[in-house]
């Protein structure tokens, strides 16, 4: 779109699959910080070690090396303290909804 200078409206760009929402534009600051509100806290390494291994992804079209890296960051990433009390957040509150 953006070679050929073609644009969308935020309901056009929702309708295509190419955002998953429109909001007012006297919304956007608050409905971004919203959106983001489950990353934000995150470790910065895990943002920048996701954010590598996805540009690393966009360079190859061999499925094996990306699983392989992909899995590489999975496994990392679950052997941190921030994932451990997230997972045991998450129990908790499936427990005790049971």
């Amino acid at each position: 779109m953006l070679l050929f200078s073609q644009s969308l409206s935020g309901e056009e760009a929702v309708a295509k699959g190419l955002a998953w929402k429109c909001v007012e534009a006297e919304k956007l600051v608050d409905e971004a910080f919203e959106f983001t509100k489950n990353i934000r806290d995150l470790p910065k390494e895990l943002l920048l070690r996701t954010k590598q291994t996805l540009r690393a992804a966009g360079g190859t079209n061999n499925h094996d090396e990306i699983l392989q890296r992909e899995t590489a960051e999975q496994v990392w990433s679950i052997q941190q303290p921030f994932a451990r009390d997230s997972i045991a957040a998450m129990m908790a509150k499936i427990s005790s909804k049971l």
